[in-house]
């Protein structure tokens, strides 16, 4: 039997699956129409065939099965494979049509890349800003932040993401699986998620969430309470890299310490530098944050 093309980068859409305010969770989707163009290339228009049931579920509700059927040439027959479909929307019989097409098709290899996936794309809305060197960029000594994705707090306390998605490049492996994606997000223009999982290893998830720069600089604007940046009435967040990672390990405070935490995690050098003498910002700030 044939095998279907892959997907071309404009083939693949990208939509906001959820979204906090730090954060947009993203999913990989292509539209039905491409689905069906890749069916007739692959079998021609007169190769394949569709065959939709609704099965009754017993509360008022149906499920929309869809039968897909290839003829073989080789074997001089016809060969089905069939799924069924998830509702979407309000439109849930035609959405669950839709849905089933797509998983049937799926079961014959077209667009089966979009499932694999090796970890869940979610994506900060905001990032620590850097310079050329990639030294964090300070304004009156505090980290400045910059937006990856824009996400808006509507009047009813909801939040909602209106921009824009592009596949950049991806790569697959022998197997057909994904190995390498670059997403950006056309309206800011920045490039928000990159992955190549070519070497084996998966990213794990940071079991820490960043802090929103509001608070963020909250705990930057703590006066720092020993030493000379006390004397001097330094917040926290005028601190260099090795002068926070001192007070951190002096302090009594917990609410300074954690304040160090914060910012070693959302800035690079300054986690760098706590990690080099010998603590781990992770588990310390996890223990923090759990306490409160």
């Amino acid at each position: 039997m044939k095998l279907p093309r892959r997907l071309k980068n404009e083939e693949i859409m990208v939509k906001v699956d959820h979204l906090t305010e730090k954060d947009v969770t993203l999913v990989l989707y292509t539209k039905p129409t491409v689905i069906m163009n890749i069916m007739d290339e692959t079998f021609g228009p007169d190769g394949w065939q569709v065959e939709h049931t609704a099965i009754p579920k017993g509360n008022g509700h149906m499920t929309m099965l869809c039968k897909v059927s290839v003829y073989d040439e080789n074997r001089k027959t016809w060969i089905s494979r069939d799924d069924a479909g998830e509702p979407v929307g309000s439109h849930s019989d035609k959405s669950q049509a839709t849905d089933a097409l797509k998983r049937a098709c799926a079961l014959f290899g077209v667009a089966k890349e979009l499932k694999t996936m090796p970890e869940e794309i979610i994506v900060p809305a905001f990032r620590p800003k850097t310079d050329e060197n990639n030294n964090a960029v300070k304004r009156n000594g505090f980290q400045e932040t910059e937006t990856l994705i824009n996400i808006t707090k509507n009047d009813d306390g909801s939040l909602s993401c209106m921009d824009r998605f592009s596949i950049v490049q991806y790569l697959l492996d022998d197997t057909g699986n994904i190995c390498a994606l670059c997403i950006k997000d056309d309206t800011t223009g920045k490039r928000i998620f990159t992955r190549d999982y070519r070497n084996n290893s998966i990213p794990k998830p940071s079991a820490i969430a960043p802090l929103s720069a509001a608070e963020l600089a909250r705990f930057s604007m703590l006066k720092a309470d020993m030493g000379a940046f006390a004397r001097k009435g330094n917040t926290i967040g005028e601190l260099q890299p090795d002068e926070l990672r001192w007070l951190f390990g002096r302090t009594k405070s917990t609410d300074i310490k954690r304040g160090c935490l914060e910012i070693a995690e959302a800035i690079p050098e300054y986690k760098e530098e706590f990690v080099t003498a010998g603590f781990n910002p992770d588990e310390l700030l996890k223990e923090f944050r759990e306490d409160r």
